[in-house]
């Protein structure tokens, strides 16, 4: 099954390549492939729901969880 999902994939990847890659777009889609390093995706979130007033609630949530991760990974 797993061997099934990998050859869907790489068909997938290999489709992508041929015919939506553009030169134009490869700088945007490395800046977007940038913001998984280090989280800084998680961190956008994060400060975008403590700014914004009606979620500000669940952005605590997600930051305390966001900050238990770190510890269960990092520490244990």
């Amino acid at each position: 099954m797993l061997e099934h999902i990998k050859i869907i994939d790489g068909n997938i990847l290999l489709w992508i390549q041929e015919h939506i890659r553009n030169p134009y777009l490869t700088p945007f889609m490395k800046r977007i492939s940038m913001l998984g390093n280090a989280g800084m995706i998680w961190v956008l979130i994060v400060l975008i729901l403590l700014l914004w007033k009606p979620k500000r609630e669940v952005g605590i949530l997600v930051l305390t969880s966001i900050l238990i991760n770190v510890v269960i990974n990092n520490f244990f």
